[in-house]
């Protein structure tokens, strides 16, 4: 027996239980950019601390809200020992974020637009994708 609650209604059904699991993966991460932003602008606006060195600290408060979102909220039952492996996909997210910049905006030469479009739109799902069949399994 799991300790997830069972659904009831149309989120009984795989396809609708997903998509309100990937909203709230959503929420969590919109959350941890939140948190992810304003201490990055509190350390540039209260200290002289140069931007990749506040982005430090930053990323990292980040990614322990975003953990614990998604494993109280998003993809509760996981396994206490999940943090690692969400660490792992986290910095999988980060890279390819900074992967899509380089190659679409550097090498290409294309709008940044472009860039964006895949952070938005492919990066997520892919980080959702590894975190649910891997990282909280």
């Amino acid at each position: 027996m799991t300790d997830k609650p069972p659904l009831k209604g149309l989120a009984a059904l795989p396809a609708v239980g997903l998509l309100l699991q990937y909203g709230r993966f959503g929420l969590v991460g919109l959350t941890a950019t939140g948190v992810h932003v304003a201490v990055f602008t509190a350390l540039l606006e209260l200290t002289d601390s140069a931007g990749w060195l506040a982005n430090l600290p930053a990323f990292s408060l980040a990614v322990v809200v975003s953990y614990l979102g998604h494993f109280y909220w998003t993809f509760p039952g996981s396994d206490r020992g999940s943090f690692p492996r969400f660490v792992a996909t986290a910095i999988f997210g980060l890279t390819l974020n900074t992967l899509a910049a380089f190659v679409i905006v550097d090498l290409l030469d294309l709008p940044y637009i472009w860039a964006i479009a895949v952070m938005v739109l492919v990066v997520p799902v892919l980080v959702f994708l590894l975190a649910k069949f891997w990282a909280f399994r």
